[in-house]
């Protein structure tokens, strides 16, 4: 899993450099950080839904929910930052990804568009099983 992500990272930081952004480091993180972010959110709906909404029944569970996935989004971004500015562990990216051959066969607006894929994917299936019984 991490090499997904390491791969993610490394394609939208290589395109902010080339784009001659001024922090092509902070929007590559936090391009990646929002991104799992809905990927953590998305499996969070569709558990819930299969589990026909048990983990948002009461108000005080719905609190309890929240904070939890708020603190792990915090843990994850912190996570984030360590693993890669730490010893500038991005900057050894392009020696790994740069001759990939995923490089000419993925283009970068498919990198983008990944997130609005996966939300657009999750809303339908929770408004397609709104009225429905699991």
């Amino acid at each position: 899993m991490f090499r997904y992500f390491d791969y993610v990272f490394y394609r939208i930081y290589s395109y902010y450099i080339n784009k001659k952004d001024d922090i092509p480091i902070a929007h590559s993180l936090g391009f990646l950080w929002i991104f799992q972010v809905i990927i953590i959110a998305v499996l969070f709906a569709i558990i819930d839904k299969l589990s026909n909404g048990t983990m948002t029944s009461s108000d005080a569970l719905k609190t309890r929910v929240y904070i939890s996935l708020g603190f792990i989004y915090i843990v994850l971004l912190i996570f984030d930052l360590i693993r890669y500015l730490n010893n500038k562990y991005y900057q050894s990216l392009p020696k790994i990804y740069g001759n990939s051959s995923l490089n000419e066969k993925i283009g970068t607006w498919m990198i983008f568009i990944q997130p609005l894929v996966l939300l657009f994917t999750v809303i339908t299936f929770l408004v397609l099983t709104k009225h429905h019984a699991s």
